[in-house]
């Protein structure tokens, strides 16, 4: 899987909190160019971190990344965990944001600051909390 570095210039302009759980070290693995855009499949396709079936109609995120002028990479990702990964993830992996987020939480005993789970989807809550609470299981 290819990484990618986000960009905190573009969510300080849109206002939302970004929580930098996921810091992957990724320099010779991103994009010249990328762009990112919010459309609805017109097909089926499968998220890129959670492997959900994102229907024909349904709302996703689509990640396009050039090297050298070719197109080298595709990446589609659910509204949730698209979510998950601009909050929590300052550098990524394509793939391995929803490990890489478990992980972190369970390496830091499952402590998160207050906050960082308002405005997110229920579903997106949902993966949080239920990694929060095995990082709290494990740590007993």
């Amino acid at each position: 899987m290819v990484g990618f570095q986000g960009s905190g210039v573009a969510r300080e302009r849109e206002g939302e909190m970004r929580h930098c759980l996921v810091d992957r070290d990724i320099d010779d693995e991103s994009f010249d160019n990328w762009s990112e855009t919010k459309t609805i499949a017109k097909s089926r396709h499968e998220c890129i971190e959670c492997g959900r079936v994102m229907r024909r109609g349904m709302s996703h995120w689509i990640f396009k990344g050039w090297r050298e002028g070719k197109l080298s990479g595709r990446y589609r990702t659910c509204l949730s965990c698209y979510e998950i990964r601009e909050r929590f993830c300052c550098n990524w992996i394509f793939g391995q944001v929803l490990e890489d987020v478990s992980n972190e939480l369970y390496e830091n005993g499952g402590e998160l600051e207050l906050g960082c789970l308002d405005e997110l989807s229920p579903d997106a809550q949902d993966f949080i909390i239920d990694a929060l609470e095995a990082a709290w299981e494990e740590s007993e």
